[in-house]
């Protein structure tokens, strides 16, 4: 269905008033097995929307449906709400940790890293940011990994690796050697 037609059932089922930013356009198709009710019907509309790259935000009074990128400059709340959470990073560097959570969050959210306090800071979708957080807590934890650097002075690097790669203790305590 067009948009712009699903936007005025929803608003009939719902009882919510809509604003809608003239940019938005398209066609949207929502699936269901079995008759649903309006919650579940604003939810499914909710992503219907985002997935066409658009974002409601409700301020109480109205919902107002944008461009995502242009729904950072508008207030809400809510789970599927735009908001800018600052998440502090313990063990792993923040810096190297951002190109992963990338791939959690929308395409037009924001994430940066900074080195200095080791902090993410990330603008998205409540609900998306949540996702985030339990990510960071999951990967976020002190190393067990020891690593280990041996100067040598009489046998090359390629050499040591060599030698200690066919001892049989190395191989069975899952333990490696690299040569540098």
């Amino acid at each position: 269905a067009d948009i712009n037609t699903l936007i005025e059932s929803v608003a009939e089922i719902t009882g919510r008033s809509f604003v809608v930013d003239p940019r938005v356009r398209g066609n949207v198709t929502i699936i269901a097995p079995n008759t649903i009710d309006a919650d579940m019907l604003y939810q499914a509309f909710l992503s219907a929307l985002q997935v066409q790259g658009f974002q409601a935000v409700d301020d109480g009074a109205v919902v107002r449906i944008v461009p995502f990128n242009q729904a950072f400059g508008v207030m809400g709340g809510g789970d599927n709400e735009i908001e800018t959470r600052l998440i502090k990073v313990e063990y792993v560097d923040a810096q190297g940790l951002a190109p992963v959570i990338r791939q959690l969050i929308s395409t037009n959210a924001r994430i940066q890293a900074f080195a200095e306090s080791n902090y993410l800071v990330v603008s998205d979708i409540r609900s998306n940011i949540e996702a985030v957080v339990r990510m960071v807590e999951q990967m976020d934890q002190p190393s067990e990994v020891e690593i280990e650097v041996i100067n040598l002075e009489f046998i090359s690097a390629g050499e040591a690796v060599y030698i200690v790669e066919e001892l049989q203790q190395i191989q069975e305590q899952g333990l490696s050697i690299v040569e540098d």
